[in-house]
């Protein structure tokens, strides 16, 4: 994924500061501004979709090699911790696959579209699964924040909305990425991110776009959208040893699944 070259680009905290912050209309700090927008709201609900495509000679994830993703999360900022994930993916010459996941203290649930299986495990193996949730956009942002590396870059349009244009610059060795950083001017959350990367063995594009970034109430209408869908005549297969816990909480988000 691309999340993860710019993760590692925002990680780099020991790199020297490529420029000064920036400041938008009446002195706005805007670098500052969307590391706080970023940041967590109290106990609520984040709300994304994002779309990654691009292109590139070899490697450093889907979108480079020509393929597209389609994530969308639900995610909460406090206990009970859940996060619910809804994958679409299609590769070059590969069929599309869509599956859907949801992890809790109660345990981790992954549902496979393609064979109608869902797939249940309780807490003592949802530690070790072997799927991690997509990379964090605001967090990489946060990170690079914190080390100095955003430049501000004047006001610019995505898709008709006012955004503003934020850069990250990274380079170690013969690896060189930039990463454009396009937020809306309203309330600083993303629309669309972009890197471009070069390094000793080719070049390539990645590409996410976000239609969908908001930060929801964590109402009890909004938690409904922590739950794993229902799908018909699925098959469930229960993970061998693996039993959930026995609380009200797991009730709600994984219990009447988690049934040996």
């Amino acid at each position: 994924m691309a999340g993860v070259a710019i993760a590692a680009a925002a990680a780099a905290v020991a790199l020297v500061l490529v420029g000064p912050f920036g400041h938008g209309p009446a002195r706005l700090d805007v670098a500052s501004a969307a590391y706080e927008a970023f940041a967590p709201k109290g106990n609520g609900i984040w709300h994304v979709v994002v779309v990654e495509t691009g292109s590139g000679t070899t490697g450093h994830g889907t979108g480079m090699n020509g393929g597209q993703i389609r994530d969308e999360t639900w995610s909460t900022t406090d206990a009970p911790h859940v996060l619910r994930w809804i994958r679409f993916e299609k590769g070059p010459g590969q069929l599309p696959q869509t599956s859907e996941q949801v992890w809790s203290r109660c345990g981790w649930l992954y549902y496979a579209a393609d064979a109608n299986v869902l797939s249940v495990s309780g807490p003592q193996k949802a530690s070790a699964s072997p799927v991690g949730p997509p990379p964090d956009p605001a967090a990489s942002y946060r990170e690079a924040y914190k080390s100095g590396l955003v430049v501000y870059r004047g006001t610019t349009t995505f898709r008709g909305v006012p955004a503003y244009e934020l850069v990250v610059k990274y380079r170690h060795k013969s690896y060189t990425e930039t990463t454009t950083f396009i937020v809306r001017q309203s309330n600083y959350y993303p629309l669309r991110t972009s890197a471009a990367i070069e390094w000793s063995g080719g070049h390539g594009t990645d590409v996410l776009t976000y239609p969908t970034y908001e930060f929801l109430p964590r109402t009890t209408a909004n938690e409904r959208l922590l739950r794993l869908a229902p799908h018909r005549n699925e098959l469930v297969v229960p993970s061998l040893r693996s039993k959930p816990l026995n609380e009200p909480t797991c009730a709600k988000y994984a219990k009447p699944r988690l049934r040996p």
